[in-house]
């Protein structure tokens, strides 16, 4: 089985190269790679351009949001994309060297849409630890951990049903991750690879996230967005959705002291 790993770049010159060094000391050997890089002004484009096996597109910026510009880049990488299963990875991140091989035979097995594999947060080469796994009442929240990016993979056929559901220049600060995490729990496909650690997730001072600080307006506005995006996919598609009293309570929050 083909597989495609799409990468989503923007000046990551300090770890593009071991991103992709993880992918071509995979023991899975049948895949491909698609770099989709967001007109980066560094130089990871060109530390890319000397590997095998990969694919490199430029791709404008749209927003002035990263989520956004994400969400874009990966859709673009998919559409030149050729493999039955998609692997979703940031070029800050990487993968262990059997992370193909294991979630290859898991999908095989199960008949699985969507994994993800619990990552394990990289702070240095020494100093890593799992991503604490949360699962909350259903009264309290609406969602439990959210798996990052680089630990999630899917079916095509998964990604395929899940672009007409993205709502891709909506809810700005919402990213992909919680988007297909969301999607995939509301329509009960989404499955935990938990026997080993397979993505290692860095926790840098420029990722995404680095514009929010926790209880922030930021953060606030973008705890809400991401309720309306979850209430949105059960509107527009009757998936159960119930409100819980974080739902009511970053309502309350958002329109008192932020809107």
């Amino acid at each position: 089985m083909l597989c495609s790993v799409l990468i989503s770049n923007y000046n990551k010159e300090k770890y593009i190269e071991n991103c992709l060094n993880s992918l071509s000391n995979q023991t899975y050997k049948n895949f491909e790679i698609i770099l989709s890089d967001n007109m980066s002004t560094d130089n990871s484009v060109d530390i890319a351009s000397k590997f095998k096996k990969i694919k490199i597109i430029k791709v404008q910026k749209i927003s002035t949001n990263p989520a956004i510009n994400q969400i874009n880049c990966l859709l673009e990488a998919f559409k030149i994309s050729k493999g039955g299963l998609i692997f979703l990875l940031d070029s800050d991140d990487f993968f262990s060297n059997k992370k193909l091989e294991y979630i290859v035979k898991e999908f095989k097995m199960n008949k699985f849409e969507l994994i993800c594999d619990i990552p394990k947060l990289y702070v240095s080469k020494f100093v890593n630890k799992n991503l604490a796994i949360k699962n909350y009442p259903k009264f309290l929240k609406n969602w439990n951990t959210i798996i990052p990016t680089s630990g999630i993979s899917c079916t095509r056929s998964f990604f395929e049903n899940f672009k007409k559901h993205i709502l891709q220049n909506s809810f700005e600060s919402v990213e992909i991750d919680f988007r297909i995490n969301i999607f995939g729990n509301m329509r009960n496909e989404l499955k935990f690879f938990k026997k080993h650690s397979l993505t290692f997730y860095n926790q840098v001072n420029d990722g995404i996230m680095s514009n929010y600080t926790k209880f922030d307006k930021n953060w606030w506005k973008k705890r809400y967005l991401a309720h309306q995006y979850c209430f949105c996919l059960h509107k527009r598609n009757n998936l159960k959705f119930n409100k819980s009293l974080d739902y009511f309570f970053t309502n309350i929050v958002y329109h008192l002291l932020i809107k």
